[in-house]
C-alpha cells in the first residue's frame, strides 16, 4: 500500500489533519502511485489513530500522474474524549414481607380436584341424550 506514500499527522482542536505525499514521477517506466480518502482511512485505523468524520479535504485523489496533485490534505474531526465516572449503584428493591399464602380450599365432598375419565364420559352421554331428546321433541312438534 505504501508504494513511497508519506502520511504527516497534525492533531489541533478538535481536528485530525493527514497530509499525504506522493513520489514524484519522472520517467514513464515510474510506477503510478495514488493516494484516496480510503487509503488515509486504512493507515489511521492500522495505526490504531481514532477519527470521526471528514471535515475537509484538498482532493479527492492524490497522484503521480500530475504534478500539481502530489500533495493532499484530509481534515477529520477528532472523537470527543469523555470522562468515564464511575457507575452509581443501583438502589436495591425495597423487599417485601411475604405474606402467609391460604392454602386452596379442598373442594366440596364427593368432587375430586380433577374430573375421571369415567365421569366425564357419563356427562357427555347425558348431554347427548338431552339434545336427542329435545331433537324428537322439535321434531314432533313440526
Amino acid at each position: 500500500m505504501n508504494d513511497g506514500i508519506t502520511f504527516e499527522i497534525e492533531e489541533g482542536d478538535g481536528t485530525l489533519t493527514v497530509t499525504t505525499t506522493v513520489p514524484r514521477r519522472v520517467l514513464l517506466k515510474d510506477k503510478k502511485v495514488s493516494c484516496t480518502l480510503i487509503d488515509v482511512k486504512q493507515f489511521l485505523e492500522s495505526n490504531n489513530i481514532e477519527h470521526n468524520r471528514l471535515i475537509d479535504k484538498t482532493y479527492h485523489e492524490v497522484s503521480n500522474f500530475k504534478n500539481e496533485t502530489l500533495t493532499g490534505r484530509w481534515i477529520f474531526e477528532k472523537p470527543k474524549t469523555t470522562k468515564t465516572r464511575a457507575a452509581k449503584p443501583k438502589p436495591k428493591p425495597k423487599q417485601r414481607i411475604a405474606e402467609k399464602t391460604k392454602e386452596p380450599e379442598s373442594p366440596p365432598e364427593g368432587r375430586s380436584k380433577k374430573p375421571s375419565v369415567k365421569s366425564i364420559r357419563e356427562r357427555t352421554k347425558a348431554i347427548a341424550n338431552k339434545r336427542a331428546k329435545k331433537s324428537s321433541n322439535s321434531e314432533g312438534e313440526n
